[in-house]
């Protein structure tokens, strides 16, 4: 097990993402190339700057990618 796997947020955003993928599944089959995978990759990259934060080792790196992450987070929301 990773580091960021016992991360709650870590968990919660993992949770998170899985509903994203129910509800954009239901999505009009002409949105699937444009909204759904927008939706898909932000919540993603939500996930994965959250686990690349706890890989560096300075706290500017830290904060960079739990920055993107929030970023991702609202995109995601929007």
């Amino acid at each position: 097990m990773f580091s960021f796997e016992k991360l709650e947020v870590w968990q919660k955003t993992r949770e998170f993402l899985k509903e994203i993928y129910k509800v954009t599944a239901s999505f009009p089959k002409e949105e699937q190339f444009g909204l759904t995978q927008h939706i898909r990759k932000s919540i993603i990259s939500v996930l994965s700057n959250i686990s690349g934060a706890t890989s560096r080792f300075g706290n500017a790196d830290f904060k960079r990618f739990i920055e993107i992450a929030i970023g991702s987070l609202y995109e995601t929301v929007s």
